[in-house]
């Protein structure tokens, strides 16, 4: 498209300056100027358009540690974690990011996995537990013998997917570039053609020139050029009010496409807290004792148990204990008098015998509470699922989507979840390598993948999808690497960053467990994101329907001699506000 364009700049104001020099009446710098400007009007908008994205390999490897505290000997020292080799014993407080694969040799503790696996639940570790680079140790310290060098880690492994599925981004050729690229060898052959019928029809040769660049002029591919670009803009100004931004230029036309939405489970559909789905009467003591305990531990389920807790208490005086210990990977336990309080892991609270296996899967997953010799009791834990989740899948289900669960976690927890919001079609226990593997078989099949997801297992696999809806969880963002890989990022779902972690100790907080979370906005914008799509996507063809009928109609009466270059500017000028206007036709709000 840049061919024709400065060929007619350059032959406009070359004429224009050799009608000035020789005292001719007409030049036409005015006609070179209008070029000059449309040209860059739609390169803004397409810069404006494209800017936003960022490679998400890059992002990636912020999850990368760099030193690691290497024990020889007894000794601590600091090393680069490239030097790491098999065999080498690193020492893990709590809060630290592993950075690298390897064993738990000495220690207990609980770590956040979600980042890596998309697991909804803290992972206890204990001796022998395999441990990933990049997931992070919430309570206690541990030792870790390194079983693999940084370059073999799972962490990099999910970056070379990355980088392997963005080449495929990068490949991708927008319609307006398909079109013009047609397009342009045509406007060169119409305008040489009328040069030469003029010059053989005995015109002055001056005369065919100005009526060559007429053509050219008014055969420019600017309203062609501002076809996907202006429409783009206007797409975004539409959404990002609803708290959506598009970051892929090609993202409006691949979502249009897309008929097969992927969803990931944690942070996503639910909201990364836990709930109580059902708490037993107990006695006003038992209570307040209950909700003392549960307040002295940060861990995701604890908090759960606080917020049940909270309007039971009534004027109920919340107990002072003589002693608290935080047990890491196994639970809090207090001392008041002679009386032991404990709350934590059912079987260590030896709790297990009372949990009722009949009950639903959810309700089998939580916390045991027992004073003294007394009896336990069983708190069962459920992860929340966001609000509107529900409406917004039957939304899409009435717009024609298929939709399926893509999740980290275990057969009975995805599958519970799948079966509570009506999903027919589910897979659990998903690595990263198996969710990327999914998006390309599908796509493999010429299915329209959409891959929506929070964390960095769903990166990999977002980077491959026709389209990636991201979600940003945190005030910036959800995960880097994730945001980086999304086409599609909505905002506004706010956690914390930084927050106590599991059982006591200061952790890094994950967006998906734990947190006070600020639900601004959710996922129910995803139908109203997918309907601008397709709108945004007919208003695109619709431009370039009308840069064709603009061009059927002008381009003969150039090439009859019937319009000046400055006449041939103006047209074009017309046909350029006509496809911005169009684009502006896209729905304000979701109706």
């Amino acid at each position: 498209m840049d061919v024709p364009i400065s060929l007619a700049i350059l032959l406009a104001a070359g004429n224009s300056l050799y009608a000035a020099l020789t005292g001719e009446a007409e030049a036409y710098f005015d006609a070179a100027l209008a070029l000059t400007f449309f040209l860059l009007a739609g390169r803004y908008l397409d810069l404006k358009a494209q800017g936003r994205a960022k490679s998400a390999a890059a992002g990636l490897a912020k999850l990368q540690v760099n030193i690691a505290t290497k024990i020889t000997h007894g000794i601590a020292e600091h090393v680069a974690v490239d030097q790491l080799v098999i065999g080498d014993v690193i020492r893990i407080l709590s809060g630290d990011v592993i950075p690298a694969d390897g064993v738990v040799s000495r220690g207990e503790s609980v770590s956040d996995r979600a980042f890596i696996t998309g697991e909804s639940v803290p992972i206890p570790l204990t001796k022998g537990e395999v441990v990933f680079a990049g997931e992070s140790n919430l309570t206690g310290q541990m030792d870790i013998m390194v079983t693999k060098p940084s370059q073999d880690s799972l962490l990099q492994h999910i970056i070379m997917l990355v980088e392997q599925a963005e080449q495929g981004h990068n490949r991708y050729t927008a319609i307006a570039d398909r079109a013009a690229a047609i397009y342009a060898p045509m406007v060169h052959l119409t305008a040489a053609a009328a040069f030469g019928f003029w010059l053989l029809m005995g015109a002055d040769p001056r005369m065919a020139l100005n009526t060559a660049i007429a053509v050219l002029i008014i055969n420019c591919p600017c309203a062609l050029g501002l076809a996907v670009p202006v429409v783009m803009t206007v797409a975004n100004a539409r959404l990002f009010p609803q708290g959506v931004l598009l970051k892929s230029a090609t993202a409006l036309e691949r979502l249009a496409r897309g008929d097969m939405i992927l969803f990931d489970k944690t942070g996503t559909l639910t909201s990364g807290r836990f709930a109580l789905p059902h708490l037993m009467p107990l006695p006003a003591r038992q209570r307040a004792m209950l909700y003392a305990l549960a307040s002295a531990s940060h861990h995701p389920y604890t908090k759960a148990v606080v917020a049940a807790m909270h309007p039971q208490l009534g004027t109920l005086t919340v107990p002072e204990f003589d002693a608290v210990t935080h047990y890491p990977g196994k639970g809090v336990e207090a001392k008041q008098g002679r009386t032991i309080i404990r709350l934590g892991r059912p079987d260590w609270v030896d709790a297990a015998a009372h949990i009722d296996q009949t009950a639903p899967v959810a309700w089998q997953r939580g916390l045991a509470f027992r004073m003294g010799k007394g009896a336990s009791v069983f708190l069962p834990v459920e992860e929340e699922i966001r609000p509107g989740t529900a409406a917004m899948l039957t939304r899409l289900d009435q717009a024609g989507y298929r939709r399926a669960l893509v999740t980290g976690d275990q057969d009975t927890a995805g599958r519970e979840i799948a079966a509570t919001l009506g999903f027919d079609e589910v897979h659990t226990a998903m690595t990263p390598e198996a969710k990327a593997a999914l998006v390309a078989a599908r796509v493999a099949q010429g299915e329209a993948v959409m891959m929506v997801g929070d964390g960095l297992n769903d990166a990999p696999a977002m980077a491959g999808a026709g389209v990636g809806a991201g979600l940003s969880l945190a005030p910036a963002s959800a995960n880097d690497a994730t945001r980086a890989a999304a086409d599609v990022v909505v905002l506004g779902m706010a956690k914390d960053g930084m927050e106590k972690d599991s059982m006591g100790g200061q952790g890094i907080g994950r967006q998906g467990i734990g947190g006070q979370a600020a639900d601004t906005l959710s996922l129910q914008v995803l139908p109203y994101v997918l309907r601008v799509s397709r709108l945004a996507r007919r208003r695109m063809l619709q431009n370039f329907g009308l840069a064709a009928a603009y061009n059927l109609i002008a381009v003969p009466l150039a090439f009859a001699g019937l319009a000046t270059p400055l006449l041939a500017a103006l047209a074009m000028s017309a046909s350029s506000l006509t496809v911005s206007l169009n684009a502006l036709r896209l729905p304000r709000e979701d109706t």
